[in-house]
């Protein structure tokens, strides 16, 4: 009877051994025992897509670079709500469970913050597709964007305004709850302020609580040439809305960021009873850019998407699958290659997005910035630099 008893114990205890050395194996090449494929995490908003975001077209173009399946890489999903706690969380979860090489995440600045503190503890190579906030990748190891930062935008729209556009005053609405909006704005005031303008008011809200419900007041009561909005969709919509007796009284010039380039937004500004008569925004992508890049998307998803032009979020999402590719062909196998190599990648790279560069004097990277204009229902390429 003690035998066989024995016998079971000795038999797991073999086997524990055995899972044992081939987790260890399984850590060099960041995949499951026996497979050579390089893992990677995406952490995005796929079913919260309250503003717009526009996680889905990310992941579509994404496939269309480096369809599921492929050989060498195999992605490994999960969905953050849009929650920073929570895409913390995933960051762990997929480099402690998953043994993934590297995270594409965070579609929001807030998300995005909380990913990157988390990848740097860990040591896992963190990219967020559209996440702008500059403190995401400001002195960390770890973190990348294929984006521009709210610095570089918030700087080009207030020259934009001030020497295309010739605005010499602003008033400037913000929501008090979202680093983005804030980040934004900062970076134009300051921007917009050393040139020479003027700001003549700055009204900072809460979300949920009255943002454009007294706007109309607040805008007569602090007369200006434009009025910039760093934010999302939801707000933007709603100040639009309940300020249309404005733009009937005096023209006005509505100036945004990137929050305002989603098909959400679009399909809204397409339906509007009543626009301000010009309207300009800081965005990542034209479907109109004459360059190679983005005529090659563009075709692209109007044959396979069926669909007249792809978002910011396709277009980024587009690069992400070409720098990705590049980075698996090189047979990087570990973290710290992979890093190595999306640094390297990073340095010098032309998408449909515009043009990655390094900046020799500061060593971080810049961006292009598109600068689009309302023009009879669709954005239209107004500057690019």
């Amino acid at each position: 009877m003690d035998r066989d008893r024995r016998l079971p114990r000795r038999s797991f205890l073999a086997l524990a051994a055995l899972v044992a050395a081939a987790l260890v194996g399984g850590c060099d090449h960041f995949g499951w025992p026996g497979d050579s494929r390089l893992r990677i995490g995406v952490i995005l908003p796929f079913r919260n897509d309250s503003q717009g975001l526009g996680a889905n077209q990310c992941r579509r173009a994404l496939e269309s670079v480096l369809p599921p399946g492929g050989d060498g890489y195999e992605f490994v999903y999960r969905d953050d709500r849009n929650e920073p706690a929570r895409t913390a969380e995933l960051v762990r979860e997929l480099v402690e469970r998953e043994d993934v090489a590297a995270i594409i995440g965070g579609m929001t600045s807030p998300c995005a913050l909380a990913g990157a503190e988390r990848a740097e503890t860990l040591g896992v190579p963190f990219l967020t597709p559209m996440a702008t906030h500059d403190a995401i990748t400001r002195g960390k190891e770890w973190a990348f964007r294929a984006c521009f930062t709210d610095s570089q935008q918030g700087e080009r729209m207030a020259r934009f305004a001030w020497s295309e556009l010739g605005v010499e005053s602003v008033v400037v609405l913000r929501d008090a709850t979202n680093d983005y909006s804030l980040g934004l704005s900062d970076a134009f005031t300051e921007t917009f302020l050393r040139l020479g303008g003027r700001v003549a008011a700055t009204k900072t809200y809460r979300r949920g609580h009255d943002g454009g419900g007294n706007l109309v007041r607040w805008l007569r009561e602090n007369p200006a040439d434009a009025i910039y909005l760093p934010l999302y969709r939801g707000d933007i919509i709603d100040i639009i809305s309940k300020s249309t007796r404005l733009w009937q009284e005096r023209e006005f010039v509505f100036l945004g960021g990137d929050g305002w380039h989603s098909a959400q937004m679009r399909e809204f500004l397409q339906r509007a009873p009543a626009l301000p008569s010009r309207i300009y925004i800081t965005a990542h992508f034209a479907w109109d850019d004459p360059g190679e890049p983005a005529r090659e998307l563009v075709e692209f998803w109007r044959r396979s998407a069926r669909e007249e032009s792809p978002t910011s979020a396709a277009a980024i999402g587009w690069d992400i699958g070409r720098l990705l590719r590049r980075v698996i062909e090189s047979g990087v196998r570990t973290r710290e290659e992979v890093r190595d190599a999306l640094s390297h990648e990073m340095e010098r790279f032309d998408g449909a997005t515009g043009s990655f560069r390094l900046d020799p004097e500061r060593q971080v990277p810049t961006k292009d910035v598109h600068v689009l204009r309302w023009d009879d229902g669709t954005w239209v390429l107004s500057d690019k630099k």
